[in-house]
């Protein structure tokens, strides 16, 4: 039994098999990028925890920044830190480059770096 396939029918299997291929791609190039964006989160926030659990020494030595020892800042200090480290309001310290908040977080209330 001889079977007999044009050129036409190939030429049509061969896009089939190209589109399935093209599309099993993206779907793994997307599972990367889901991947990827998840390891980003959570590195991102576990970069931040040893920051806040140093409580502040490490930072404000290496900074030469004032430091306080006092864990509960009042609105006000935590305010006038914010406005004397971020004067331009996008949440990084113009001194340093850290976020604002990690700073507070670690004791600092100014840097002086």
């Amino acid at each position: 039994m001889q079977i007999t396939v044009s050129k036409n029918t190939l030429l049509g299997l061969v896009l089939v098999l190209l589109s399935v291929l093209a599309v099993v791609n993206f779907i793994q190039i997307q599972s990367l990028k889901r991947s990827i964006e998840s390891i980003k989160a959570k590195t991102s926030s576990s970069v931040a925890l040893p920051l806040a659990a140093m409580g502040g020494g490490d930072h404000a030595s290496h900074h030469g920044g004032a430091t306080t020892e006092q864990t509960d800042l009042s609105l006000e200090e935590i305010a006038a830190a914010k406005k004397r480290m971020d004067p331009d309001g996008d949440t990084v310290c113009n001194t340093c480059g850290m976020k604002v908040d990690d700073c507070i977080t670690a004791g600092m209330l100014e840097c002086g770096s």
